[in-house]
């Protein structure tokens, strides 16, 4: 996605570290999100950022995903 109107409507692009095991472990249909193409060795790769939700699992997305940090920080200060 060159920009957000490349997006179908009713969904939402989002870009946190490891949310495609969220929506994984939650059984939300995810798409990962490709946002363009690097030149390497002279072969054209696509290059990923984060997932495509639906609108309507973007909150309960975000809010797993922030309690885990959480409890990764947590984690770490024992």
């Amino acid at each position: 996605m060159w920009s957000e109107k490349c997006l179908p409507p009713g969904t939402v692009h989002l870009r946190l570290p490891r949310l495609f095991q969220v929506a994984k472990r939650l059984g939300i249909d995810y798409a990962p999100a490709m946002v363009g193409f690097d030149y390497r060795n002279g072969r054209c790769l696509p290059v990923f950022d984060g997932i495509v939700v639906c609108t309507e699992f973007k909150q309960a997305i975000l809010e797993v995903c922030c309690g885990m940090t959480s409890i990764f920080f947590e984690c770490l200060n024992l």
